[in-house]
Formats: structure tokens, sequence, C-alpha cells
């Protein structure tokens, strides 16, 4: 258990300093851990080296062995992170929309789709995307991005929106 936290501490000394030397020690105490946490991790950070393909086995083999809906849906929340990275957003999207409702990641989910729901660029996605961001109490650039979208595509209304 040490080692692992250790492997996170390192994770987190890089997310500080941006130093991958930190990935690599951290890759190290990993190789060989079975246990979900220990992919995720892995996961994460192969993700942070861009080697995606690498990231998504080891999100997968978490993913075999996720039983609870907390497991999973972080587990698919950091999948839908690595087809969004490959430019895959579909596949992004779809990843999203399966993650449970109970699980803690959910509303990170929900922001997070917004942003799939955009960078598809279809207005059935951006209206989803308008949807959500429309659902929180402080509206952000990505709701005005979306009102901006909508109403140069039809929806003439939304130029009076504040």
């Amino acid at each position: 258990m040490i080692l692992k936290e250790n492997a996170v501490s390192l994770y987190d000394k890089y997310k500080k300093t941006k130093d991958k030397k930190f990935l690599e020690e951290a890759i190290n105490i990993l190789e060989g851990k079975d246990d979900i946490s220990s992919l995720n991790l892995l996961g994460l950070i192969l993700l942070e080296l861009d080697k995606l393909e690498e990231a998504e086995n080891a999100i997968d083999k978490g993913l075999r062995k996720a039983k609870s809906d907390e497991d999973k849906g972080t587990l698919l929340f950091n999948k839908s992170l690595i087809a969004y990275r490959k430019g895959d957003y579909r596949r992004a999207y779809e990843l999203l929309k399966s993650i449970p409702t109970k699980s803690s990641t959910y509303p990170h989910a929900r922001r997070f789709l917004a942003k799939v729901c955009l960078s598809l660029g279809e207005v059935r996605f951006v209206e989803e995307a308008r949807g959500i961001l429309e659902s929180y109490d402080i509206p952000n650039e990505d709701l005005a991005t979306c009102y901006i979208f909508l109403s140069r595509n039809g929806k003439k209304e939304l130029y009076k929106k504040r």
C-alpha cells in the first residue's frame, strides 16, 4: 500500500511541476500492480505521457475488474478523457453517457459531457450541452458558445439570452 501511496505522491508532484520524471518513477512503482486503483492511476499517468493505447489498456483492465458503480464511473470517465484526447468525440460521448448516476464522478462527467457535445458540433449535441450547462448556477463561456452556435443555426431567440 505504501508503494501505491508513493506513486500517488509522485503523480501529485508532477501535476504541480509538470516534470515528467515523476511520472516515470510512478510507472516503475505501479508496474505489475493489478488492483483497480493502481490500474486507474497508471492509465492517468500514461495519458499524461500521451501513451494513449497503453493508457486505454490499463483502464480496460481495471474496468474488467470493476464491480462497484464508483469504480466503473471513475474508470469510464478516465477512458472518456483518453477518447477525447484521441479526437474520438463520439466514443467519449458514449462513455460519458454510460457512467452510473450513483458514481461520485457523475457530476464531473456531466460538465465534461457538455464540452464533448460542443466538440461534436452538431445542433442536437449543442442543445444537449446547453441543457447541461443551464442547470448550473454559474454560467460559463461554454454556455455562451452554445447560445452563439444555436442562434447562428436558427434559434434567433437566443440572441437575447444574457
